[in-house]
């Protein structure tokens, strides 16, 4: 009996580790553009106040192994005093990078009350991975961003989006 249970719970912590871990890649993870200082861009982006419900924020990093770094995107709201807020999700908020070095994620998630075709500045912020690990380092709690990320960040871009 104490050896079935011990087998199930092994077997419970490789399954989890395995969907845990970035799958294999088949693509190379070379260094981005070369060697450089590492480089991050906002490339495309929806029009302040946009009625569109559903758009991507595409960019790109350079100067980096994509398979060792991952991006993440704050939006600021400035409607009643909101603040910032981490895209795609909360519970998501990390952008994985494509083998060219691109970047892309959705940025209007439909929904009204967060007025998120009001932000006037989407921020973009170059990680390690190897320093987030995990995804609560990356939520955000009232609408500030917390010193760390700036910290810990390899490259930040920032795009001001006109009214």
């Amino acid at each position: 009996m104490k050896s079935n249970l011990f087998l199930t719970v092994f077997a419970l912590i490789l399954i989890s580790l395995c969907f845990s871990c970035d799958t294999t890649d088949p693509e190379p993870c070379d260094i981005i553009g070369g060697s450089g200082i590492p480089s991050i861009a906002i490339n495309t982006f929806t029009n302040y106040g946009s009625s569109t419900n559903t758009f991507n924020i595409k960019g790109e990093v350079k100067h980096i192994n994509r398979c060792d770094y991952f991006v993440a995107v704050y939006i600021h709201i400035p409607i009643d005093n909101f603040g910032w807020v981490i895209k795609p999700y909360s519970d998501f908020p990390k952008t994985y990078i494509l083998p060219d070095g691109r970047w892309e994620l959705e940025f209007t998630l439909n929904n009204a009350n967060r007025n998120d075709v009001y932000a006037d500045t989407i921020r973009a912020f170059l990680f390690s991975k190897q320093k987030f690990l995990g995804n609560d380092s990356l939520t955000i709690v009232g609408g500030v961003l917390p010193d760390y990320l700036y910290n810990n960040c390899i490259a930040l871009k920032d795009t001001l989006r006109k009214n």
